[in-house]
């Protein structure tokens, strides 16, 4: 089951710790893929065994 870290641009950082990881690895996990900012990602989510999806704001 996914687990839903940003939603339109803000962490839910309850998830971020479930998921056992923090807000220096979310930073890096948004600028690999060419996003500078938090408030820039419209979605992301976490599932185990297949990462982070991120979605950015148009």
């Amino acid at each position: 089951m996914p687990t839903t870290l940003i939603t339109d641009g803000e962490i839910i950082w309850d998830n971020l710790k479930v998921v056992g990881y923090d807000n220096k690895w979310l930073e890096l996990q948004i600028q690999s893929q060419g996003i500078d900012e938090v408030k820039n990602v419209l979605y992301a989510e976490w599932k185990e065994n297949e990462g982070i999806y991120i979605v950015p704001y148009s």
